[in-house]
């Protein structure tokens, strides 16, 4: 199971899109924003099929 989780963009503010898995407890990311390609470091826990945290920021 994935789910598509969108955000906006901590270095040029417009909306990105990650998919992650839904079985993975915790996730760790970095991924590079779809509009001007700044990496993102992502954070995300998931209990019981869901998204209970969602954390993004500018990786160093």
């Amino acid at each position: 199971m994935e789910e598509v989780l969108t955000f906006c963009c901590p270095s040029c503010l417009q909306h990105s899109a990650v998919t992650v898995s839904l079985m993975e407890r915790r996730q760790r990311l970095v991924e590079d924003c779809q509009n001007c390609c700044e990496p993102i470091q992502i954070e995300i826990d998931v209990r019981d099929g869901a998204v209970v945290r969602f954390d993004y920021r500018l990786a160093n």
